[in-house]
């Protein structure tokens, strides 16, 4: 269990917020129950599952015990590395990092007639929402 900020795990999904660090590594944070369960229900690996055990719902207890079953390592945080790791006002109790996945254009099964978007660069993932909204 991790119990510092200053831990040098938490140290890092602090610097996982930018960019940079985030391609150098080749992974991206997902944070809270509907991104986790999106990646375990799509397949999709996860390396990492911090969780903040007291924040945890039954739900969110279930989705712990699937990444764990798939080869997640589960990490324990306190209250206080959560607050400092989560970029949420009022984390959810979980943030997983996983590999980044690439899809070529090449790969897309587009249809006849498509409403495609294109965005780059998106930093927020409220824009993104706000975009397709």
């Amino acid at each position: 269990m991790i119990t510092s900020s200053t831990n040098p795990r938490v140290k890092r999904l602090v610097a996982l917020r930018d960019r940079r660090d985030r391609d150098r590594e080749g992974v991206f944070v997902a944070e809270g129950m509907r991104a986790v369960e999106r990646l375990l229900d799509s397949g999709r690996a996860i390396h990492e599952l911090y969780v903040q055990v007291d924040l945890l719902s039954p739900a969110a207890r279930v989705l712990v015990n699937r990444a764990s079953d798939v080869g997640a390592e589960i990490v324990e945080l306190t209250a206080q590395p959560m607050s400092k790791a989560s970029y949420r006002d009022n984390p959810e109790g979980l943030l997983a990092v996983c590999p980044q996945w690439h899809v070529a254009l090449e790969d897309l099964h587009i249809s006849e007639n498509p409403l495609v978007l294109v965005v780059e660069g998106v930093e927020k993932p409220g824009n993104l929402g706000a975009i397709l909204r």
